[in-house]
């Protein structure tokens, strides 16, 4: 970069090819004379500069705004004939079900033993949250069935594409959204999708946390004798950023203004002693996703903390990131 200047709601950019670029702000007023800490590196340049007013504070979006579309209900009803395939070649992994029962499960951030209001173990009929051969139970993105045919391994593959499409659990199936698809259902972009109801189900989990910050422990049983773990650690729920609108040559880059969370993240591809101290702490969330949840997690989390200036992209032995929509 050749030069940087700033103009109230204006930066200004010359590189060394003499090529230019104007990027407007339309939400703050800027103190031209207050840049300072300017790195460039890369593609990247990094500076801090003093606010002299803030024209608008509405965010555009807000993660802790997307609890509001957090209920997940499966696209079928009670004795409705349903096939299930793989949301990645759509390949039929059960032709044909039909369910006597489709009821939805406690939230998964809650205590099972807590969902009764007192001891069902005199009952005629146990309390069971385990869905007999003619109910299909739904949680956070996931059903449970009792399939006919159950697998003997732990993890349930395509048999075309060799996808990753749930796990088993004494022979109950748990099946992810992000990794099959409903007969007649909306077919989304997998990876897509995945991120989505990830970002939805943290956001459900610092919307129900009593404190600031926030430690969540991720994990996913991703292989018949593997599970991956990502240690969370939300340090911040609510924080303004600019990010792209649109990109057109030769015009000013226009930014918006969005809500991200600013978070510390770790991945453990197994349990270590980190993982079980987070887990024995019970100020600390652990939660279950689907492979594909985790695997699009790790991607945009790698992917920003790649932006950060390298000495701003580690602390307290964990990555720094964000929690878009950045990307």
């Amino acid at each position: 970069m050749k030069h940087l200047s700033l103009k109230d709601t204006t930066i200004h950019l010359i590189y060394m090819d003499e090529t230019e670029d104007t990027i407007q702000v339309d939400f703050v007023i800027l103190k031209p004379d207050t840049i300072s800490s300017l790195e460039v590196y890369d593609s990247v340049i990094n500076f801090r500069v003093q606010l002299d007013k803030i024209i608008s504070s509405k965010f555009s979006t807000s993660l802790a705004g997307l609890s509001d579309n957090f209920k997940f209900k499966p696209f079928f009803k009670e004795n409705y004939p349903i096939s299930i395939k793989c949301r990645c070649c759509d390949h039929e992994i059960f032709p044909t079900l039909s369910f006597r029962r489709v009821l939805p499960l406690p939230s998964g951030v809650l205590d099972k033993s807590e969902f009764f209001c007192h001891d069902h173990s005199d009952s005629v009929t146990k309390a069971s949250l385990s869905p007999s051969a003619e109910d299909c139970f739904y949680g956070n993105f996931y059903i449970l069935l009792q399939p006919t045919n159950a697998n003997s391994l732990n993890i349930l593959h395509c048999e075309r594409c060799l996808s990753w499409l749930g796990t088993f659990s004494n022979k109950i199936l748990k099946l992810w959204d992000c990794s099959t698809v409903l007969s007649d259902e909306k077919q989304f972009e997998t990876l897509e999708i995945a991120y989505r109801q990830f970002r939805q189900t943290i956001s459900y989990v610092a919307s129900t946390s009593f404190f600031g910050s926030i430690k969540i422990v991720v994990e996913s049983r991703v292989e018949e004798n593997e599970t991956n773990y990502l240690l969370l650690w939300i340090v911040d729920n609510d924080l303004a950023c600019f990010v792209n609108a649109e990109i057109d040559d030769g015009k000013p880059v226009s930014l918006m203004q969005k809500c991200v969370s600013k978070v510390l993240y770790l991945f453990q591809g197994q349990k270590t002693t980190m993982v079980e101290s987070w887990m024995k702490n019970i100020n600390v969330t652990t939660i279950d996703v689907a492979k594909q949840m985790l695997l699009s997690a790790l991607s945009n989390l790698n992917a920003i903390n790649k932006m950060l200036p390298p000495q701003s992209r580690q602390t307290n032995n964990m990555y720094l990131s964000y929690l878009d929509p950045i990307l």
